[in-house]
């Protein structure tokens, strides 16, 4: 008589409840990785957004202005809405007029999970001369995921970016508890 091999059912029992254990330890920490991911994309959208105004002010040699948009073709809206960078090179800086060419479209981003905020300086459009400079700039775009779903960011190092923009043109991402960031919050 041959011997049949194989697994029983508590063998097989065993197993499987040895893998959902290891499944449920794992998702958290795998959804947190997750999250923390999507929001450095978010804050590398918004740095290159601000990167392509730059550049396309220096190689058109005019004035270009990234602002926030709800319907990609003016500026209104939310920064979380979304926003448009144009070759500001008409009578009124800061809008679309007719002739000015959009260059970029962004769609923004969730209102549940995300919450965009600029300072003063930043709070509405950004516009970079012929030379790379902020034309009196300045500021800072905090970046903030709602890991909690209370309808606020969370302004702190896991769950916030803050894209500082100097008046010489340089833009970086520094995190919350950076020394230079004068935003203290995300509140809509």
């Amino acid at each position: 008589m041959k011997k049949s091999t194989g697994v029983t059912l508590i063998e097989l029992m065993i197993t499987i409840s040895i893998a959902a254990i290891l499944l449920a330890a794992g998702t958290p920490s795998f959804m947190k990785m997750l999250a923390k991911n999507k929001l450095e994309a978010q804050a590398s959208d918004i740095v290159s957004g601000l990167n392509t105004a730059r550049s396309q002010a220096v190689l058109r040699n005019v004035r270009v202005t990234m602002c926030r948009s709800s319907d990609g073709a003016s500026c209104s809206g939310d920064w979380e809405d979304g926003w448009i960078v144009f070759d500001d090179a008409g009578a009124n800086p800061g809008v679309v007029d007719a002739g000015e060419n959009i260059i970029l479209v962004n769609d923004g981003f969730d209102h549940a999970l995300y919450t965009l905020r600029g300072n003063n300086n930043v709070s509405n459009r950004i516009s970079f001369g012929a030379q790379g400079y902020s034309l009196g700039f300045n500021g800072q775009l905090a970046l903030c995921f709602d890991e909690d779903h209370d309808g606020t960011g969370d302004f702190d190092d896991e769950n916030g970016r803050v894209a500082i923009i100097s008046s010489s043109g340089r833009i970086r991402t520094v995190l919350p508890s950076d020394g230079d960031v004068s935003l203290g919050d995300c509140t809509p």
